[in-house]
């Protein structure tokens, strides 16, 4: 009787991960078609001129997995390059979902509390909206998947196994650096575990493996790469589309993440805590620093990466604020916390135009002040939550 409970656990747990994961991909298709204009609707000489931008110039000519794989696909099944193209998108989404589940669950949360953090990743903006102009999501999901693999890895000791990963998604996309502070802090942390052979070995894989490649493949950067933060705050309507891009990337995951590192900064000489902690503080500062100084940080993809680290602190941060609300949720708290929070939704999406009242990218600019306007309420509404908790205290 045991191994059935058990066996049913496991398949109801898959059950609701793809459950999630296909409500995600079916409610980001539905966007991309019926929401505003996006690269979906281009024609096949638009998507022809795309995949041979992506072939012929740097540094997209170096990140290989999307643009080859579409190119591999739409010759092997007879499709249009588009469609090979969203295929594999939408496929990459899929596997994500359980990785990323998975992933949660290693780091120890239960299934319920790694559903919600399943549900935070596949409603984020860069995943639900992602090939909207300006996200132009193109290499990054399979960046976002060898992230997952390589720290998932970690968290189980299969330090070689990591090392692999995270020389494969600098492949994908060189944006993958910058994680390799924790990696290297957290191999310096494992030292007397691995051994000095070991950890020079799986630390220096990236570095000749991905680093020739880098010395071989390298070309000079485009100078106009080094005054794009000039050009990201050049005015009021340019300063809003980078503000938007910044705040919607995580919206009020980002209040979530800081309480969550706060509440396990004691706790940070564990395993599980340290990886998210010192990933975050590493992470985070370095993708928003060279992201807005260095590249159209309107493009909200960018700044996305550190969800492995963010997501899971923000839960970290729901289950303590949780845990500090009425034990027993009657059907009164389920509709005063319903009605309030489509209240402040609607109060935040009718105050996003007087905050941002144009933007300088005018594609799917009401889409995104919406969906600011969506966080707007979702911050407010976990402002309520904190303000209750306290109170009950």
């Amino acid at each position: 009787m045991k191994y059935f409970k058990q066996l049913y656990r496991q398949i109801s747990d898959k059950r609701y991960v793809l459950v999630i994961t296909a409500t995600g991909i079916v409610v980001s298709l539905f966007l991309h078609l019926k929401a505003t204009w996006t690269p979906l609707l281009l024609d096949p000489e638009a998507w022809a001129k795309a995949i041979e931008f992506h072939l012929n110039y740097y540094p997209y000519n170096i990140r290989f997995p999307q643009t080859q794989a579409t190119l591999f696909v739409s010759q092997l099944f007879g499709v249009t390059l588009k469609e090979s193209f969203y295929i594999l998108q939408y496929i990459l989404v899929l596997i994500l979902g359980p990785l990323f589940y998975n992933y949660l669950k290693t780091l120890g949360f239960g299934r319920n509390w790694s559903l919600v953090g399943l549900a935070l990743l596949m409603f984020s903006f860069p995943i639900l909206c992602a090939h909207f102009e300006p996200v132009h999501t193109w290499d990054d999901k399979w960046m976002y998947g060898f992230l997952i693999l390589t720290f998932s890895a970690l968290l189980k000791n299969n330090w070689l196994v990591a090392s692999l990963f995270f020389t494969l998604g600098c492949f994908a996309r060189e944006q993958m650096v910058l994680f390799y502070p924790i990696f290297f802090l957290e191999g310096m942390w494992c030292r007397q575990k691995l051994g000095v052979r070991k950890l020079s070995l799986v630390l220096s894989i990236p570095i000749i493996i991905y680093g020739t490649f880098t010395l071989i493949m390298y070309q000079t950067a485009d100078p106009h790469r080094w005054s794009l933060f000039a050009y990201n705050f050049e005015n009021t309507a340019r300063a809003a589309d980078s503000i938007v891009s910044l705040w919607i990337s995580f919206g009020f995951l980002w209040f979530l993440g800081v309480a969550g590192a706060v509440s396990i900064f004691a706790k940070k000489s564990e395993p599980k805590f340290r990886i998210l902690f010192w990933g975050a503080v590493t992470a985070l500062p370095l993708t928003l620093i060279l992201g807005i100084l260095f590249t159209y940080v309107r493009e909200t993809r960018i700044l996305f990466p550190p969800f492995v680290f963010l997501i899971p602190l923000a839960l970290v941060a729901l289950k303590n604020l949780w845990a500090k609300l009425p034990a027993e949720k009657s059907k009164v708290f389920w509709i005063i916390t319903t009605c309030s929070g489509a209240l402040l939704i609607t109060s935040g999406m009718l105050i996003a135009p007087y905050i941002w009242p144009v933007f300088d990218y005018g594609s799917s600019a009401m889409l995104r002040r919406d969906l600011a306007g969506v966080q707007i309420g979702l911050s407010l509404l976990l402002l309520v939550g904190v303000v209750v908790s306290r109170f009950r205290k």
